[in-house]
């Protein structure tokens, strides 16, 4: 029921002796709405509308929203979204092969694909990745190793310049960065080829080459498995560029051993096997990632191309409190075609698990993750006697902006998974302060906190492991961007939770792209399929 129009109910009411109460006129709207709605919603148009129009299936935009959303988005510089060229399909098959295979995990237990699993939206569903020495995918895995972080989304990633949560995968003019430092070598870095309509083709393939040198994610640890030949390489005396070396190097023959990989590098490069490295195999993965997971045809998508139709109203007017710099003003951060601007902000994220997986940890027990300040003080940090002083308090606690294509399909939401909910996530953005002090963790899956690695968490589920660090989050500090965010209404996280949907590419669904998967690979090894 629109306000004004309750307003008017209850004149009528007062003025005929009947008593409706203050209950008939909040239909959606809580108390706060109610003392501020006024002026400023009827110069805001039909903000506060009812939906019910969206139920019918038949096209019928209303004529302003249309122009409204389609001048804001003009304003944003936002047109139709290309797609990258075809890449040469030796080359995607080479990748698709290397993505699923557990050969590439030093125990041969894991793939890329255990946790990027398409079934389950290129992520694996739980708050934590689970890695080494697990078995199962998403919340049915058991026994693997906790992982300090939420498994990141592979959806469009050919239009991210750089890639994780915190970055930590970015180039300068000396080539692929991980953690700031230069840790591939050039030799490795010599086969990245630039994909057209690729932004980073040579972060996408550095990125890809990473999770097997690290230990929770695809390499195994010490004394876990005596048939992973490759800890020969493990050594701290032993500068971490040469010792990843070492590993890929150990990749290479095995995979060398398998002459159906032979005869696919060799078809995907036209070389000898013998004369390529792992650099090859994460450009292939590179390339797998880009021709499998970019989608550009959503209902969004649609109606930027013109169909006025694509979008229900409900949607429109979510898309349009979200372009509105006077209305809600999302797009201050998520911004562009892939909905984020790729940079780093404050926004008030709580911390559980087991904290950071690198040798070094944040906090006073280990426990915390300062996030995107690691890779700017990454050398100091790792490699000489400083502690956490090194990393400037107001710069602690950033994460990249989330691109929000295909977000229905990837929950749960937020830098850690920490909300269970879409609608939940988008109303931290109310009130963020309260939203951390509030946080409760038991809207998550109590998973098993396994941890094989030397630090050994004290904790053993999800549940136990909520840090307590609100005033360290708070006292770095809060994006003053997020001061001109505004979704102060209850009717405005359903609008922008429907915007959101309308981003979903029905091609991308889970559902569909599991039908991808390979039913096998050249190690003979089991492929991982997931299930919704």
């Amino acid at each position: 029921m629109n306000f004004n129009n309750c307003q008017r109910l209850l004149v009528f009411a007062a003025s005929a002796g009947l008593s409706l109460g203050v209950s008939a006129c909040v239909e959606d709207t809580d108390d706060s709405e109610l003392e501020t709605s006024s002026v400023d919603d009827r110069a805001h148009d039909d903000d506060d509308d009812d939906d019910d129009d969206d139920d019918d299936n038949s096209c019928k935009p209303k004529k302003k929203l249309v122009d409204d959303v389609r001048a804001l988005i003009a304003e944003q510089g936002i047109t139709p979204f290309e797609q990258p060229p075809a890449i040469r399909p030796e080359l995607v098959t080479l990748g698709r092969a290397l993505f699923h295979d557990k050969i590439l995990s030093g125990n041969r237990d894991t793939s890329c694909g255990t946790c990027h699993n398409a079934a389950l939206g290129l992520t694996d569903r739980r708050p934590l990745f689970s890695g080494v020495a697990g078995h199962g995918v998403g919340l049915d895995r058991e026994g693997g190793q906790v992982g300090g972080r939420h498994t990141q989304t592979l959806y469009n990633v050919h239009a991210l310049e750089r890639l994780a949560i915190d970055g930590k995968v970015d180039q300068d003019e000396n080539g692929v960065l991980g953690l700031g430092l230069p840790l591939i070598l050039p030799e490795y870095q010599a086969p990245f080829e630039d994909f057209p309509g690729v932004a980073a083709s040579n972060v996408l393939a550095g990125q890809a080459m990473v999770p097997e040198v690290t230990f929770a994610e695809q390499l195994g640890f010490p004394g876990q498995d005596p048939n992973n030949e490759l800890m020969a390489c493990v050594d701290p005396q032993t500068p971490l560029p040469l010792m990843f070396a070492c590993i890929w190097d150990g990749y290479m023959v095995r995979l060398g051993a398998i002459p159906e990989y032979v005869e696919m590098f060799e078809a995907a490069y036209d070389a000898p096997y013998e004369t390529l490295n792992f650099g090859h195999a994460g450009n292939a993965i590179a390339a797998y990632e880009v021709a499998a997971f970019s989608f550009n045809n959503s209902p969004w998508d649609q109606f930027v191309a013109g169909d006025d139709c694509a979008l229900t109203n409900k949607q429109l007017r979510g898309a349009r409190h979200f372009f509105d710099a006077e209305r809600g003003n999302c797009a201050s951060c998520h911004s562009g075609n892939l909905f984020t601007d790729q940079q780093f902000h404050q926004t008030l994220s709580p911390q559980f698990g087991c904290g950071n997986d690198l040798p070094k940890r944040n906090g006073a027990d280990g426990l915390d993750d300062f996030g995107q300040t690691r890779n700017v003080y990454a050398g100091p940090w790792i490699f000489g006697p400083t502690g956490d002083e090194i990393f400037p308090v107001e710069e602690r606690y950033k994460w990249r902006t989330a691109p929000l294509r295909n977000i229905e399909f990837t929950a749960p939401y937020g830098r850690h998974g920490h909300t269970a909910e879409l609608a939940d996530f988008v109303a931290h953005y109310r009130d963020p302060v309260e939203a951390l002090i509030s946080y409760d963790i038991t809207q998550l899956p109590d998973t098993s906190l396994t941890d094989y690695s030397p630090f050994q968490c004290e904790h053993d589920s999800l549940h136990e492991s909520l840090l307590d660090n609100t005033d360290a989050v708070l006292t770095a500090g809060i994006d003053p961007l997020l001061d001109e965010v505004d979704v102060s209404k209850h009717k405005h996280v359903k609008q922008l939770v429907a915007f959101l949907k309308s981003l979903s590419d029905p091609s991308a669904a889970p559902e569909v792209i599991a039908q991808s998967l390979p039913a096998s690979v050249p190690s003979g090894l089991p492929v991982d399929v997931g299930s919704e």
